[in-house]
């Protein structure tokens, strides 16, 4: 509501109070002396732990999982299977590992079974020989090929897909109860991990509430909130 300025004076170089300046990293020694809390630092009393294995293969589904072997480990207390997810929730780490290798999931992958590097190759070749838009027009490129001699180079560049793997594994802890939803995680966008749990939870986005903690690397995998969903899915199923 505030009137849009028509002229904003720059400030003066005399004035700056950080730019040019060295500025210490406040987080840097606890970083150091190990105290930095990550999200996957975080514990909560009574807090149990799961660990997950999702489908290898977009829309792939679950299609066995031998819960009684998962069962017989010690420390697991619950095997939850979504369609998509299969999750061993223990008292620990070290079990809910185990638990999952003893589960031994086997998974229909769908539809997109028989996609491949190569056939993703195939098709952006396929659709860079289509009209696409110009951002820029300079010169006259195909005056320019039809005076190049009898010499021309043509070259194709290709780059595999790289994973967006962040040194701390993607976390999210969940805490539910009558009064709403709380979540731990390093997350690059808050109100986004708060929407996204609101509505696997079920509940109004004012009923969530979002702990953030440091990231152990994001570069943009911490944009994505696919792990809040699947942790918040997961935790409505775990017995209290």
């Amino acid at each position: 509501k505030l009137p849009v300025p028509t002229e904003i004076p720059l400030k003066a170089p005399a004035q700056f109070q950080k730019i040019g300046s060295n500025q210490k990293r406040l987080d840097g020694p606890e970083k150091v002396n190990g105290t930095a809390q990550f999200g996957i630092d975080v514990h909560v009393p009574d807090m149990r732990i799961a660990t997950v294995a999702a489908s290898p293969v977009p829309g792939g589904r679950v299609k066995s999982v031998n819960t009684e072997a998962a069962k017989q480990v010690r420390g697991v207390l619950q095997v939850v299977q979504l369609d998509d997810v299969v999750a061993i929730v223990a008292e620990h780490m070290g079990s809910a590992r185990k638990g999952l290798a003893a589960a031994q999931v086997q998974w229909d992958d769908g539809p997109a079974a028989q996609y491949s590097t190569q056939t993703m190759i195939d098709e952006l070749a396929k659709a860079s020989q289509q009209e696409g838009a110009t951002a820029r027009k300079e010169g006259d490129v195909a005056a320019a090929k039809a005076t190049a001699g009898a010499r021309t180079i043509e070259a194709v560049y290709q780059q595999p897909l790289l994973a967006q793997a962040p040194m701390e594994p993607m976390n999210c802890t969940v805490r539910m109860n009558k009064d709403g939803c709380e979540i731990w995680l390093g997350t690059q966008v808050p109100t986004r991990a708060q929407a996204a749990a609101a509505k696997a939870a079920g509940l109004p986005v004012e009923k969530v509430q979002v702990h953030n903690q440091l990231l152990g690397g994001g570069f943009g995998r911490r944009l994505d909130v696919d792990f809040v969903t699947q942790a918040v899915r997961i935790a409505r199923e775990v017995r209290q």
